[in-house]
């Protein structure tokens, strides 16, 4: 079975790939952090089926953060974020191209943990072979610095959660549905 399968690093901007040459696309949470989502969207219509599916999963808010939490975690990853709903990632997906239906979609929320619960996370990881040998003044400046991200991670974890939305891309523009779920 592992000779029918094969893995590719590329850019999802640029797929090296055929037109209609996938049935599925799982793109996961990662188009969540790009500049340009049109541009990627773009190329998994491109190279997906008529008929196909494309999964995503993103990180979606089900409450409006606070700005200084938007920008603390903007901060740590290194990219500035936006705070999408499902309804939002739907409609910028369906904005870019109308291509694509949706065909199913749920949305979970993440829970924040106890900060008894963080603090014993990172003495488990400090606790590791390639770390434990470190000076105990390089160990308490790294536990430091976790602990004060997953602090704001966790707050932030509070408005968040996931997504799990499939779209399919149409041959044919069908009627517009009347009954949803919402």
């Amino acid at each position: 079975m592992q000779s029918r399968v094969t893995f590719q690093v590329a850019s999802s901007y640029s797929i090296p790939f055929p037109d209609d040459n996938f049935d599925l696309i799982m793109a996961g949470g990662a188009t969540g952090f790009m500049g340009d989502k049109s541009k990627a969207i773009h190329e998994y219509l491109r190279v997906l089926k008529p008929w196909g599916f494309l999964v995503i999963s993103p990180l979606t808010y089900h409450t409006q953060p606070l700005q200084k939490i938007v920008d603390d975690v903007s901060e740590i990853i290194g990219t500035t974020i936006k705070p999408m709903t499902m309804k939002d990632w739907v409609g910028t997906v369906v904005e870019v191209t109308k291509d694509f239906e949706l065909y199913f979609n749920e949305s979970h929320n993440l829970s924040p943990r106890l900060n008894k619960e963080i603090d014993e996370y990172v003495d488990y990881f400090l606790k590791k072979d390639h770390i434990k040998i470190l000076s105990e003044t390089l160990k308490n400046a790294i536990k430091k610095r976790w602990l004060s991200i997953l602090k704001v991670f966790n707050e932030n974890h509070g408005y968040l959660g996931y997504s799990i939305i499939v779209f399919r891309k149409r041959q044919v523009v069908e009627e517009p549905e009347l009954f949803i779920s919402t």
